[in-house]
């Protein structure tokens, strides 16, 4: 997990558009969404095709969010649904953390 932060918290480092905490949270839900679409057992591919439809003006954006969707489809996946939300719940923070991290 550790890991998973340190990767996250280099992937937010910079981006003006985590600048506050109302955008942390932002990220945070959406890397949330991410990794309920991976535990839901969608497509890479699926994720990703998304982020280029919903995002594709936002080049910034795209590169973080295609970041954010490689670090959860490299967590496994999990059948029991407690497990399944833990590991949502845990993207999420860590996600939110290095985002506030990331503005220090």
């Amino acid at each position: 997990m550790k890991k998973l932060l340190c990767m996250a918290c280099v992937l937010l480092c910079g981006f003006s558009f985590a600048d506050d905490d109302k955008n942390c949270r932002e990220w945070s839900e959406l890397a949330g969404m991410i990794m309920k679409a991976r535990q839901s057992n969608l497509p890479m591919y699926e994720n990703l095709e998304l982020i280029d439809e919903i995002y594709g003006s936002n080049e910034k954006a795209v590169k973080a969010l295609k970041k954010i969707v490689i670090m959860a489809y490299e967590q496994p996946q999990f059948g029991l649904e407690e497990y399944k939300e833990k590991t949502i719940v845990d993207f999420e923070n860590d996600i939110m953390l290095a985002c506030m991290k990331a503005k220090m």
